[in-house]
């Protein structure tokens, strides 16, 4: 009986590895568990992962969206272009247009003044052929009141500048101008109207101008006196008043 265990050790000690390790089951190697156990199958796991993962992160991840959408995109394509299109810079065309007053309305009255600060202009005078034919030398400070007809007929108006004279303010002797259009043009003599003196008893100033139906006149109160003349500098305040009728 030992014999026979001892030639069974020797059996199986015949039937193992050259290292002396003993195989557990045939089928380990070849059967399902080398086919299907978990470290075969991480690979797929794991390629799927990085696969999924790495791919969807870089082809959607943050950055991507964010390049591609952030704010300062938006910013930029939208604050930017909204500021270049309508900028304060665009709306400089012009002082508003005050509404030329009916027959039935009040007089348009205003108050201004000119001093060192006004633009300054060389201002037109009477010529003997036209009505602002010459452009005096010197600094002469104005200012511009653009009006507008908004009934649909003509109008004829009396505009008014009033200084020391007329006590409408401190201004020692206006010049009053009305151009056409709603600006002041580069052309000072195309003026329709200029004053400097209403009669020889008054150094206030006095228009008549008749405005046509939908158009639109510049009325542009000055000064004789250049702003730096030492006997009577151009400066001061005046009064500026509107009055229009429609044809009857």
């Amino acid at each position: 009986m030992r014999t026979l265990l001892i030639l069974a050790l020797v059996s199986l000690l015949a039937c193992g590895d050259d290292d002396g390790t003993i195989p557990v089951d045939s089928g380990v190697d070849s059967g399902a568990t080398d086919g299907g156990r978990v470290d075969a199958g991480d690979p797929p796991d794991d390629g799927g992962f990085d696969a999924g993962r790495d791919s969807g992160t870089d082809a959607g991840d943050l950055d991507a969206g964010a390049d591609a959408g952030d704010l300062d995109a938006g910013e930029d394509a939208g604050e930017d272009a909204g500021t270049d299109a309508g900028d304060l810079d665009a709306g400089d065309a012009g002082p508003p247009c005050i509404e030329i007053p009916g027959s039935t309305d009040p007089a348009v009255v205003l108050m201004g003044e000119l001093s060192a600060t006004s633009p300054i202009w060389m201002r037109p005078e009477e010529g003997e052929t036209a009505i602002c034919e010459e452009v005096a030398m010197g600094d002469y400070a104005y200012e511009t009141f653009t009006f507008c007809e908004t009934e649909g007929l003509p109008h004829f108006c009396l505009i008014t500048m009033t200084g020391v004279d007329g006590e409408g303010g401190t201004l020692s002797d206006p010049y009053l101008f009305v151009y056409p259009g709603s600006s002041l043009p580069s052309d000072r003599t195309t003026c329709v109207a200029e004053n400097d003196d209403e009669n020889e008893s008054t150094l206030d100033s006095y228009v008549e101008v008749e405005v046509p139906a939908g158009g639109s006149i510049t009325i542009v109160p000055s000064s004789f006196d250049e702003v730096d003349s030492v006997e009577s500098p151009g400066v001061g305040t005046y009064t500026l008043t509107v009055v229009c009728s429609e044809p009857t």
